[in-house]
């Protein structure tokens, strides 16, 4: 499997892995403001998984991550799970970084 196969793959484990919980907060949400987070979070996450576009999507999801790691974190809960994805995705970045410039 050559690396911009492996990456593809990475993309929408990640996605598909964000995607599902992301979906469940847009049905069970008990406010507007949810609401407005997970079709936000969900829009990044289609971008995230199209070939074109996936670093606006990458770039809308930490984005993403990075508010709610500080709103839960104000609420005393801190979120650290968000580190992961987070990490994938910069390593994508830079996968992506090195195929450029090969």
């Amino acid at each position: 499997m050559t690396l911009a196969r492996t990456a593809l793959a990475a993309r929408l484990l990640t996605a598909i892995a964000l995607g599902v919980p992301t979906v469940q907060l847009i049905l069970h949400a008990h406010g507007a403001h949810e609401h407005l987070i997970g079709w936000f979070e969900l829009i990044a996450v289609v971008l995230f998984v199209l070939p074109r576009v996936w670093p606006v999507g990458a770039a809308l999801l930490l984005i993403v991550f990075a508010g709610a790691f500080a709103i839960h974190a104000a609420e005393g809960h801190y979120m650290t799970w968000l580190a992961y994805p987070a990490i994938i995705i910069v390593l994508l970045w830079q996968i992506d970084r090195q195929q450029r410039t090969a």
